[in-house]
């Protein structure tokens, strides 16, 4: 499975049948710092999420799905620091104002 660092690659993408919901994962499983390299990472792959999204091959690849919703969700083992949270709270105000869900969850289990 790719990383955020990955900034090319899709990590994960799950479809809801029940309801009719892709979503897009990104995994992230360096701590939170002020390095400011980790948040052009993530800045640079969710621009590609979206380009993804938005110039149609989401669609081209679930063309035979239902897709009503969907989700960007991060998945990170640390807890964010507070530039960490300002720049989460920035990406999920951007992604819902532009109609998508949006999801940062702290998953236990090692990822990498």
């Amino acid at each position: 499975m790719s990383i955020v660092k990955d900034v090319d690659k899709i990590d994960l993408i799950t479809y809801s049948e029940q309801e009719k919901k892709v979503t897009l994962v990104m995994v992230e499983p360096r701590k939170w710092c002020s390095d400011s390299k980790m948040y052009e990472e993530l800045n640079q792959k969710i621009n590609n999420y979206l380009t993804f999204i938005e110039d149609g091959q989401l669609e081209e690849q679930y063309c035979d799905k239902e897709i009503n919703l969907i989700k960007i969700e991060v998945l990170s083992e640390h807890n964010l620091t507070d530039h960490g949270n300002m720049v989460i709270s920035a990406m999920e105000d951007y992604l819902h104002n532009n109609g998508y869900q949006f999801e940062f969850r702290i998953v236990n289990s090692k990822m990498n």
